[in-house]
């Protein structure tokens, strides 16, 4: 039996090389599918995008909730990996999900109970022309229960960042 074998490595390389040669197809072919995706991806991350600010990390949060919440439908539904070994990813994303979510909107006093319930009232200082003075209607009994879940929401806060933290260690086999 006579076995022969083609040198097709060194024909395909020097084609990528030359791929910068504007009159060259794959010159354009390279192109098109750049121009394909990024017309794609300004249509799909559009309202995430013009959201972002560069202080805070609220906008990257976002970002990766997105991203994420979209990795995780499309491993729902079209993955070919066992329940096994995909539950667990599906399990943390979604976690990841709802952390990013309750960083995002910075609910943690509200989620530990801070009371609402008072005003606050402005009076002009009778000492001090141009000042107001700041009274609430605030109860005392309010004013503890609220300090107590002011540092219950601060505590919950940086457990849920160290959970969303330890989430994202593993995040590099969410993709395997």
């Amino acid at each position: 039996m006579d076995v022969k074998i083609a040198d097709t490595f060194w024909p395909s390389f020097k084609k990528m090389i030359d791929s910068g040669n504007p009159w060259k197809w794959q010159y354009w072919v390279h192109k098109w599918y750049d121009l394909k995706w990024a017309i794609k991806n300004y249509v799909k991350y559009f309202r995430i995008v013009s959201r972002m600010r560069p202080w805070g990390s609220e906008s990257v949060l976002e970002m990766m909730r997105f991203q994420i919440n979209h990795l995780c439908v499309t491993m729902e539904k079209n993955s070919n990996e066992v329940n096994e070994t995909l539950d667990p990813k599906i399990v943390k994303m979604k976690r990841f999900i709802e952390l990013a979510d309750h960083k995002i909107k910075d609910d943690y006093m509200e989620r530990c109970g801070f009371d609402h319930n008072w005003e606050l009232k402005f009076e002009d200082d009778s000492e001090h022309e141009g000042f107001s003075e700041v009274l609430t209607t605030e109860t005392e009994e309010q004013k503890e229960k609220n300090a107590k879940t002011v540092k219950d929401g601060h505590e919950l806060e940086e457990k849920e960042w160290n959970e969303m933290n330890e989430l994202l260690k593993d995040m590099r086999s969410w993709w395997y």
